[in-house]
């Protein structure tokens, strides 16, 4: 299980090592998915993801798997930010700024698991993309998310 979550981390900070200033985050993963579309293993990965995302909301030991990945992924995100924010990496703005983000994608994750695989909702990639956007700039008071000014 905990490998899966740890593919889906390593994608997700390969991808944003490569966000550039002009675009939103969902922009930048819209466009790049596109253009490094995933194989079949990695979209069956994805969705084993989204599957432990959505159960471990009430399954405490897969909880603590995947808190201790979102943990990586904070960490793995703290430089993207620092480059972003144009602060030190150790900024406690860069800092709470990786924590927020971080935990906006769970919950993200969460709820679009819980929609998509619980209630059988189909949730399109705009609109997971559009909450992502939203759940960025709300979690870090509009600092992060968007464009960022030359």
């Amino acid at each position: 299980m905990e490998p899966v979550l740890a593919l889906s981390v390593q994608r997700f900070l390969k991808l944003a090592s490569e966000w550039p200033a002009e675009l939103s985050l969902a922009e930048h993963m819209a466009v790049y998915t596109a253009a490094h579309p995933l194989t079949d293993q990695e979209l069956a990965d994805e969705i084993s993801a989204l599957r432990i995302a959505t159960l471990s909301v009430s399954e405490p030991a897969l909880r603590t798997a995947y808190l201790m990945v979102h943990d990586e992924m904070e960490r793995g995100f703290i430089p993207v930010l620092a480059a972003r924010l144009r602060l030190p990496e150790d900024d406690l703005t860069v800092r709470l700024s990786a924590a927020a983000v971080t935990a906006a994608f769970r919950v993200v994750d969460e709820d679009v698991g819980r929609r998509a695989i619980l209630e059988k909702e189909k949730v399109t990639q705009q609109e997971a993309l559009a909450l992502v956007d939203r759940a960025i700039r709300d979690a870090t008071n509009g600092r992060l998310g968007g464009p960022v000014p030359s």
